[in-house]
């Protein structure tokens, strides 16, 4: 086993919200103030997941995770970890988004995994 890299897997459930405007659907992922878009719902979501994405490892590459999150009005919950507790709502959905995080075992930075 390669102990110089630690991988951590971190997967976040968000709500994300679809409005059908003209010939594409609007995905809003509410929490975290991030919006896409595309021609179909199925498209929607993928853009808008990639985009979370894109806003989560960029907050980690500027060292700014946990004040957006705390400032977006996030808490550590102890509660039931089990993913089959989520509810969704009449026009809302959840989105599953994975992010790989490697830490060297020398360095306290992690770093992002490369995709």
């Amino acid at each position: 086993m390669d102990h110089s890299r630690l991988r951590f897997d971190w997967n976040m459930a968000l709500p994300v919200f679809f409005e059908k405007k003209d010939s594409h659907f609007v995905a809003t992922c509410p929490v975290l103030d991030v919006v896409s878009q595309g021609v179909t719902e199925e498209e929607a979501v993928k853009n808008v997941s990639e985009a979370v994405t894109l806003f989560i490892e960029t907050c980690i590459e500027m060292g700014t995770l946990e004040t957006v999150l705390k400032e977006s009005g996030f808490s550590i919950d102890r509660g039931d970890p089990d993913p089959s507790h989520i509810h969704t709502d009449e026009g809302q959905s959840i989105i599953r988004v994975p992010i790989t995080l490697l830490k060297n075992a020398e360095n306290t930075t992690p770093e992002l995994a490369s995709r």
